[in-house]
């Protein structure tokens, strides 16, 4: 299932705007993160990382205050909010980026199990195309990229010559919580 996600770029004329601070302020819900263009390697990363995050919300024992920050902490395989923003976050200065919705969840009541609240990626695009309107931005035809300086942006550093880019990126996501 294709995670919620919408590759954008900086409209050539418009890179001036402090597009962190259009998002944060024009976003609906912390539902919707900005992401590093080079950290996305696939969807089963993506869907890995929410239901970290969603579970930690859950159970009430998440490290950060939003579910956005949550998330981004998680694709940056650390304890550190800080440190996730750097590493998975976009900064004011990216042209090129993801932006993510991240779909609700409900909780069955015997076994905690996530179960995704129904999406439809072509009701999100307006609200996205929007948004991304507001910060000065467009849709991009960007697709995933495994490379190694993605791998090094979230921290991954001794990589051998056969990578398996979406495994690395995974097992960051479960790094988090084993870090003291």
């Amino acid at each position: 299932m294709m995670f919620p996600k919408f590759a954008w770029m900086r409209n050539q004329n418009d890179d001036v705007r402090d597009i962190i601070s259009i998002f944060l302020e024009s976003r609906a819900n912390t539902r919707w993160v900005l992401c590093h263009r080079k950290i996305i390697f696939s969807d089963a990363q993506l869907w890995t990382a929410w239901q970290a995050s969603i579970r930690k919300f859950e159970r009430g024992s998440a490290l950060a205050r939003s579910l956005d920050a949550e998330f981004l902490r998680y694709l940056a395989g650390t304890h550190h909010i800080s440190e996730a923003f750097k590493r998975a976050g976009c900064s004011s200065k990216d042209q090129r980026g993801w932006l993510i919705y991240l779909p609700e969840a409900t909780f069955t009541t015997q076994d905690h199990a996530a179960q995704i609240k129904e999406i439809h990626l072509d009701d999100m695009q307006p609200q996205a195309i929007e948004l991304l309107q507001q910060m000065g931005c467009a849709l991009d035809v960007q697709d995933f990229e495994g490379t190694v300086e993605g791998l090094n942006q979230l921290g991954i550093d001794d990589i051998g010559k056969q990578t398996n880019f979406e495994q690395l990126a995974i097992s960051q996501i479960h790094y988090a919580d084993l870090q003291n």
